[in-house]
C-alpha cells in the first residue's frame, strides 16, 4: 500500500475515480463521473442536494410575492395596440375552438366567420393558442384573461434559478430570483400580453437544460436535461422568430468558440511543451496567457470532454491526459 492510498480520507475511497495522466513507468485509465452533489460551485460554494428551511422560505417568498405582483388589478388597465392585436386573433382561434374544436385544430373551419392562422407580424403562435386555451378556462376575453400568459410565465422565471443553485452557487440563486421577482422591467413584461416575457422564460430554460446537461458530463440524468433544452429551443422557436437569428448564432458561436479555445488550449499546447522539451529534471516555462484566453481555456479543458462525451454517450474524461487519449 503507497503513502498516498495511506493518507487517502476513508470518505474520498468511495468517490468516483478519475483519470488521471498516467506517470512514468505507471499505466491504466480512470473516468470522471458526474459531480458529486456536494462539488463547488462556480462560486466557490459547497452546495449539496439539500435545501435548507431558509432557502425554502426565500424562493417561496419570491415566488408568491411576484405572482400576486403580477396578478394585483391587471386589467384595470387598457390594452396596448400590440395587446389588442394579441387578444383579438386569440378570440378568433377561441371562436373557432367554441364553434367546432375539431376544424379549429385542423384549420378547416368554413362557415364559422373566425379564423386563425399563423402570421410572422404578430411572431409564434405559442401565445394565440395559450391565450385561446385561457379565454376558455375563465369564460371568455377580457383585458386581464389576455394577460394572464405574461403573468405565468412572469412568475415561472422568478422560480427557474433555483435549477442553477449548484452552478451558481446558494446565495447568487437566491438573488438572481430576487431580482427577477422584483425588477421592474421583468414586472413590467409579465404584466404585458407581449412575447417578450415568453421568449425570456423559454430562452432560460434552455440555458438552464444546456447547463445542467454539460454538467451531467454524459452521467445518467444528462439526457433529461438535454430534453429540457430541446424543449426551451422549440418553445422559444414557437415564439418568436428571434430564435432563429438570435439565439442560434449566439450558441453555435459559443460552441465553436469553446471547441477552437479548448483544442488550443488542450490539445495543441501540450504538443508545444513537449515537442521543446526543456533540460532534463528542469520545467518547460511557457509565457503566461492572457487571463481571457486563460478562462476560456480553462473553461474548455473542464468541458470540452464533457461535450464531446455527452454526444458519444460515454462517460467523460478528466482534461488532463494526452490529446491520443481525448480526442476520438
Amino acid at each position: 500500500m503507497s503513502t498516498r492510498q495511506i493518507a487517502q480520507p476513508r470518505s474520498s475511497a468511495a468517490a468516483p475515480p478519475q483519470r488521471v495522466r498516467p506517470r512514468a513507468g505507471e499505466m491504466g485509465e480512470k473516468v470522471v463521473a458526474a459531480p458529486a452533489p456536494g462539488a463547488p460551485s462556480l462560486s466557490g460554494d459547497i452546495v449539496g442536494a439539500r435545501v435548507s428551511l431558509v432557502e425554502w422560505a426565500l424562493y417561496g417568498a419570491f415566488f408568491f410575492i411576484g405572482l400576486i405582483m403580477r396578478l394585483w388589478d391587471l386589467g384595470s388597465r387598457a390594452l396596448h395596440h400590440d395587446e389588442s392585436l394579441h387578444a383579438t386573433y386569440s378570440w378568433y382561434l377561441y371562436k373557432s375552438i367554441t364553434w367546432n374544436f375539431w376544424a379549429a385544430i385542423t384549420g378547416t373551419n368554413p362557415g364559422s366567420g373566425y379564423e386563425y392562422h399563423y402570421d410572422p407580424m404578430m411572431h409564434g403562435p405559442y401565445q394565440f393558442h395559450i391565450n385561446a386555451l385561457l379565454y376558455l378556462i375563465f369564460g371568455g376575453p377580457s383585458d386581464g384573461a389576455v394577460r394572464l400568459n405574461a403573468a405565468f410565465c412572469g412568475t415561472a422565471l422568478i422560480a427557474l434559478p433555483f435549477l442553477l443553485r449548484r452552478q451558481l452557487g446558494r446565495v447568487a440563486a437566491l438573488v438572481l430570483s430576487g431580482l427577477l421577482a422584483f425588477s421592474p422591467a421583468f414586472l413590467y413584461y409579465a404584466r404585458f400580453s407581449r412575447e417578450d416575457i415568453y421568449f425570456v422564460l423559454w430562452t432560460m430554460l434552455f440555458f438552464v437544460g444546456v447547463i445542467r446537461w454539460l454538467d451531467a458530463r454524459g452521467g445518467p440524468g444528462a439526457p433529461r436535461w438535454l430534453l429540457v433544452a430541446a424543449a426551451g429551443f422549440a418553445l422559444s422557436w414557437a415564439t418568436k422568430e428571434s430564435t432563429a437569428f438570435v439565439t442560434t448564432p449566439i450558441v453555435l458561436g459559443f460552441l465553436f468558440g469553446i471547441f477552437v479555445v479548448g483544442y488550443a488550449y488542450q490539445f495543441l499546447a501540450p504538443r508545444r511543451a513537449t515537442s521543446h522539451p526543456a533540460g532534463k529534471g528542469s520545467a518547460v516555462q511557457r509565457p503566461p496567457a492572457h487571463p481571457l484566453v486563460a478562462a476560456l481555456g480553462e473553461f474548455a479543458r473542464a468541458n470540452v470532454p464533457s461535450l464531446l462525451a455527452a454526444f458519444r454517450g460515454t462517460p467523460a474524461r478528466a482534461p488532463g491526459p494526452p490529446p491520443s487519449a481525448c480526442w476520438p
